[in-house]
Formats: structure tokens, C-alpha cells, sequence
């Protein structure tokens, strides 16, 4: 057999062998001996196996590679921008009554600080006509609030609504709000249910696990006042609080992980909510997160929960909310395994990126424009325009296609389908810029997580019995 360089990914698990061919998107079950011989390959060494030379007969193990690393909405970019923004979130204040100790605007070290900085609405007024000019093909547009804390700028809010029905031109405007909760008064909230917003609240937990972290200027405990508030809003429109809040859970490691399950088993109402998990993020911090003894291993038991879901052996709604994530990580695994590559185009890129610009865009208070609010305001790599000279295409561009970063290695890259790496993720904090180093950091983590995808359904397939595209 003459020498080959396919791309492919070869991994194991307890029971069997596999390679992973990513030119035609097929994971195979192989036996050792096979798996040596793909070793070899890949370290150019040419071997002779009959299995693996009928199969690159049949098209497979192809040495073939893209050409080049370019986004496919690049072509139409400004038809996108032109006509098909959906969301814009305004940044209505920069001001915030809590200081979170994880919070990377609490210091300023990292992005800006919390300042008394608020948006005219002058500034609203036209982020607001530039959504509607600018999403002539889309009948429904998002409009969210963002802050700091956005309901210290309530009045702000309460005219922003009311210039979008005049002023909306027959658009179905979605309202959306991200808040501390705290003040989620009867009237604010009697404001936000007349006009059928979306909110997202932020609490970590029980008064013990969120008073760590989350606390008022003055250092005093959050958790009280956010639960009062919720609960009363549950109380007084129960409708809306179960079809229109999410909550917001920020875990932090350093705490007892069973004081963290306890939470989503038993923990009052947040049972009940819809939630959006995240860990924190210490990049930003002074000194590294250290788990508390066991979390690890006590998370990837529950994580084995999920495993267990696609075998049957546990209902949906016996799940821990912790690994829901794990079960809809699988699911993507198993939806882009479901279609087989017949042909390797020209150009490629991984699906991370959103369009800047279109899909949540941040306006800060000044007016300038954002890919979205989880951006650093200080790069000013990532800002895409203002509301007076409008969008910055070839800015967009670039940030759209931040995969040329990394060109050789997407090519390569047996995880570009799975690949989930966006814009906020390849930005170095330290020196408030877009870099490769950044990029290529990001890449070994989400090949990783990849093959862990790919393991976790070819555990399943061979429990199960099911073979979930694995030939």
C-alpha cells in the first residue's frame, strides 16, 4: 500500500477500538490490530493491511484536505447585515449595585469597570430605528437590556418600549433582560410582565453558595432579597414566571459538591426553572480556582448520569440540571454523525462563529456596536461599528473567519465539525487582543471534548447494542 495521510482521529474505550474518518464523518469499530497499523500511518510509516486498502477503494481514509478556511456566509456578509439582524442587546447603564467576586467587571482589571456611565436615549432611540432599518427579512427582532444592572435604568427602559410600538413598523418585538434580580420590585416586574419579557436572572444558588460570591457594594448577602423577589413573582403571575424566566448559575468549584446537587434535587423553586449553568471563569482573577477535594470526581458521577438517560435507565426529569449540558453535548455528537461526507469542498470553517452583528449584537452606551455582550470592550479588535458610521464590514469579516487564525491546523482538524470555538474565546484579556496562541489553546480543549462526544456514543452503541451511525 502506498504511503497515505488521511485525517483521521483513532481512540478506544474500555471495549473496542475505533477511528474516526473525517472526510466522510464515520466513526468504525476496528480491532488492535488495525488500530497499530493507523498508528503507523500517522507517523508516515506505510504498512499493508488488505481492510484499510478495500476501504479507501470504497472512498474512504482519503488523503484529500480543504483548501481553504473561509466561512460560508461570507459571500452574502452584507445581506446579513443589511437585512437580517434579529437581536441587538442595549447596554443601558454601566453602573451595578453588587460587586460579584468573580465578576469581570467588578475591578476593571480585565474590561471596563462598573461606572456611572448610562445610555442617552438619543443613543437608544437610534440603536433601536438601526434594528428595525436593518432587519427588513426578519418579521420577529430581539431587543434586550443589559447593564451593569439595566433595571437601574428602568425609566430608560420603559421609553425604549414605548418608542418600539410606535415606532416598530409592524416588526414582532421580543423583549429580553439579563438582571441581578434585586430589583425586581412589584411594580418593575408588573412593567416587565405587561410587556412579556424574557428575563434571565442571575443566582448561584442557596443563601450559603450565592452570599459567597454574589454581594451589594458594601459586601452584604444578595441571595435574600433575589429569592423574595422571584417568589413573588411566582406568586403573583405564575405563568410567567414558568414560561418566562431562566435562571443563571454560576458553580463554583471551591464549594461542597454535594451542597451543589442538593440545590437542583431539592433546592426551593430553582427545580423548577429553566437554567443556563457556567463555572467560573478565573482567567481574569488574581489567583487560579482549586477545586474543593473530590468535585471532580464527584461531577463526572453525575455526568455518568447522562449516559445512563440514553440507555433508559433514567428518566429526563431525574436528571440532575447539572448535565443536561452533557446530554445535549451527545445529542450534537449523534445529529452530526447522522450525514455522510461524499465530497470535500473547497473551503471550510468550523461552526463556532455567529455573523457578528446579527445574532445578539451589544451596543454599549456610547453607541458602539459589538459581536455581543461577552466581548472585551477594551479590544478593539471586536468593535464592528457605531450607530453614526454604521457597521465596519471588513472588520466583521475578519472576525467571522477567525479560523484563518489557525488555517493549517483547521485543515487538519479532525473536530472542525463539532468545533464550538467563537469570537470571545481566541480574545487574550492580558493583552486585550485576538491571537493565535489564544486560538490554538481553545482548539486542544475543544478536540478533547470531541473525542469525549465521540467516546460517550460509542459506550452507548455497545451497551445498547444501538449502533447510532457507527459502521
Amino acid at each position: 500500500m502506498n504511503a497515505i495521510n488521511p485525517n483521521i482521529h483513532m481512540f478506544r474505550t474500555r471495549k473496542n477500538y475505533y477511528v474516526y474518518d473525517t472526510n466522510r464523518n464515520k466513526i468504525m469499530s476496528i480491532n488492535k490490530s488495525i488500530y497499530k497499523d493507523f498508528k503507523k500511518i500517522k507517523k508516515g510509516k506505510i504498512v499493508e493491511n488488505n481492510w484499510i486498502e478495500q476501504m479507501i477503494e470504497k472512498g474512504y481514509f482519503s488523503s484529500e484536505r480543504y483548501k481553504t478556511v473561509e466561512h460560508p456566509k461570507t459571500k452574502n456578509l452584507n445581506y446579513y447585515l443589511d437585512n437580517l439582524i434579529n437581536s441587538v442587546t442595549l447596554q443601558v447603564t454601566q453602573d451595578c449595585n453588587f460587586r460579584c467576586r468573580y465578576c469581570v467587571f467588578s475591578d476593571g482589571s480585565s474590561n471596563r469597570d462598573h461606572s456611572k456611565k448610562k445610555m442617552s436615549f438619543d443613543v437608544a432611540k437610534k440603536s433601536i430605528k438601526f434594528l428595525i432599518n436593518h432587519s427588513i427579512d426578519n418579521s420577529f427582532v430581539s431587543l434586550g437590556f443589559y447593564g451593569g444592572e439595566p433595571l437601574i435604568e428602568m425609566n430608560i427602559i420603559k421609553k425604549c418600549v414605548q418608542y418600539c410600538k410606535i415606532h416598530g413598523e409592524g416588526k414582532n418585538i421580543i423583549y429580553n433582560m439579563t438582571t441581578n434580580g434585586s430589583l425586581l420590585n412589584k411594580e418593575n416586574a408588573k412593567f416587565l410582565v405587561e410587556n412579556n419579557f424574557r428575563l434571565t436572572v442571575s443566582l448561584d444558588g442557596n443563601k450559603n453558595i450565592n452570599d459567597k460570591n454574589r454581594v451589594f457594594k458594601g459586601g452584604k448577602g444578595t441571595f435574600d432579597i433575589v429569592r423574595n423577589n422571584l417568589l413573588s413573582i411566582k406568586n403573583y403571575y405564575p405563568d410567567f414566571f414558568e414560561k418566562n424566566i431562566n435562571l443563571s448559575i454560576v458553580i463554583d468549584p471551591r464549594n461542597e459538591f454535594d451542597e451543589i446537587k442538593e440545590l437542583f434535587y431539592n433546592g426551593d423553586f430553582l427545580k423548577e426553572c429553566r437554567t443556563k449553568i457556567t463555572f467560573v471563569d478565573d482567567e481574569y482573577l488574581d489567583n487560579r480556582i482549586e477545586a474543593k477535594d473530590n468535585f471532580e470526581e464527584d461531577y463526572e458521577y453525575e455526568k455518568f448520569k447522562a449516559l445512563l438517560y440514553f440507555l433508559g435507565r433514567i428518566e429526563k426529569n431525574e436528571l440532575p440540571k447539572l448535565v443536561l449540558k452533557e446530554i445535549d453535548d451527545i445529542n450534537s455528537g449523534i445529529s452530526q454523525l447522522k450525514y455522510e461526507i461524499d465530497k470535500i469542498y473547497e473551503k471550510t470553517h468550523h461552526s463556532g462563529p455567529c455573523v457578528p452583528g446579527t445574532t445578539r449584537m451589544l451596543i454599549n452606551t456610547d453607541g458602539d456596536f459589538y459581536p455581543c455582550e461577552r466581548v472585551k470592550e477594551n479590544c478593539e479588535k471586536v468593535k464592528i461599528g457605531d450607530i453614526y458610521s454604521g457597521f465596519n464590514y471588513k472588520r466583521v469579516e475578519e472576525l467571522l473567519n477567525i479560523g484563518k487564525l489557525t488555517e493549517n491546523e483547521c485543515k487538519n482538524c479532525f473536530a472542525h465539525s463539532l468545533c464550538d470555538i467563537c469570537l470571545v474565546a481566541v480574545i487574550d484579556g492580558k493583552k486585550d487582543d485576538i491571537t493565535r496562541n489564544k486560538k490554538i489553546e481553545k482548539c486542544l480543549s475543544t478536540k478533547r471534548k470531541s473525542e469525549e462526544v465521540f467516546k460517550d456514543i460509542c459506550v452507548i452503541s455497545e451497551v445498547s447494542e444501538n449502533q447510532l451511525y457507527i459502521i
